[in-house]
């Protein structure tokens, strides 16, 4: 399993622009659809011994020599893409929405999700959402063979996603997401000669159940300024025991919003304690996780209205007690993002 460092601001960043006070855009007084669609450009460099990339993009190391080193360093450019279309019953303050984003940028996970959305009549929201991969993640059949090629394997993922906003009047936000997690072909420590039992073997497999909870609140001050700070705890239950694991996470996002321009700032720090020792390195896994991104947003771009220029750095780095999970994230992009309202 692939050191999993959740970014929350690359991912809803480009939500935040759109309602800035809220985790979910309001329901609209009027029905018909609305929406937006982000394109552009990055470049990102990678250091990570367990993921290939995706369709899109290609940053991993097809051979390495030995399990002892650091994952090696590979770049590549990167479409971004990511929109929302949704359709509003205003008379019934409901909402149904299909949409796309990151959910993990340090994995490549590009889910969709498809759910409904209902405000209740205290102004507070539900949002139900079924989420699927629209383009799997490419990871290593048998990330632990050595002196030869490596090959692929799609990771899939899909789930449920239930959210609540708002809650009783305040700018509290409360979300829950579970997944269930597949690979076309799961060879982990089967292929390397590495000598291991079948229970072993066993220990290593990726697939399995992720449940993930987070809280967050929000503090407004003058002048433009808001502040989210957000704790999250995530229960990975795998199919490998040495690969299983629980996560506790806290974060905070400071946002200054002005009618020409948005600066959006995030940070996060995680904690990983897996369940069993690994079989291959004879130690449980333990790994600490920090990083950050930065998003500059310029509103109506140049006098074209509902035009948005982003432009977005990022930075995230997971150090394990194995040398081998070590992983190192950094990007940068320009989008461009279009509101249909």
């Amino acid at each position: 399993m692939c050191n999993k460092v959740i970014i929350t601001l690359y991912s809803t960043c480009f939500l935040l622009l759109s309602s800035l006070a809220h985790a979910l855009d309001p329901i609209p007084n009027k029905d018909g659809f609305t929406g937006y669609i982000n394109l552009g450009l990055g470049v990102i460099n990678a250091e990570s011994n367990l993921i290939s990339g995706n369709s899109t993009v290609d940053i991993g190391n097809k051979t390495i020599s030995s399990l002892n080193d650091d994952p090696k360093s590979e770049s590549d450019s990167v479409p971004v893409f990511n929109g929302e279309i949704a359709y509003t019953f205003s008379n019934a303050r409901t909402q149904i929405f299909l949409g796309n984003q990151f959910e993990d940028f340090i994995e490549f996970d590009l889910s969709a999700q498809l759910g409904v959305k209902h405000e209740l009549t205290d102004k507070s929201l539900i949002a139900v959402g079924y989420l699927f991969s629209t383009i799997p993640t490419e990871v290593w059949e048998d990330p632990y063979l050595t002196n030869q090629a490596r090959s692929k394997t799609d990771r899939d993922s899909t789930g449920i996603r239930l959210e609540w906003d708002r809650i009783a009047g305040t700018t509290a936000t409360l979300k829950y997401t579970y997944r269930d997690i597949s690979l076309d072909d799961e060879l982990s420590g089967q292929l390397s000669g590495l000598g291991l039992t079948a229970g072993d073997i066993k220990l290593l497999d990726r697939e399995g159940k992720k449940q993930h909870f987070e809280g967050s609140y929000r503090f407004d001050f003058n002048n433009g300024h808001s502040l989210r700070p957000k704790l999250s705890f995530a229960k990975h239950n795998l199919d490998g025991d040495a690969m299983s694991n629980d996560v506790w996470a806290i974060g905070v996002t400071h946002i200054y919003d002005t009618t020409q321009y948005s600066l959006i700032t995030n940070i996060d720090l995680a904690s990983t304690n897996f369940d069993k020792t690994n079989p291959i390195f004879n130690k449980t896994r333990d790994d600490d996780r920090w990083g950050g991104t930065f998003t500059a947003a310029y509103k109506n771009a140049f006098g074209i209205k509902n035009w948005n220029l982003l432009g977005t750095a990022a930075y995230f780095h997971s150090d394990s007690n194995i040398d081998f999970y070590d992983t190192t994230v950094s990007m940068l992009s320009i989008t461009a993002l279009r509101r249909f309202k």
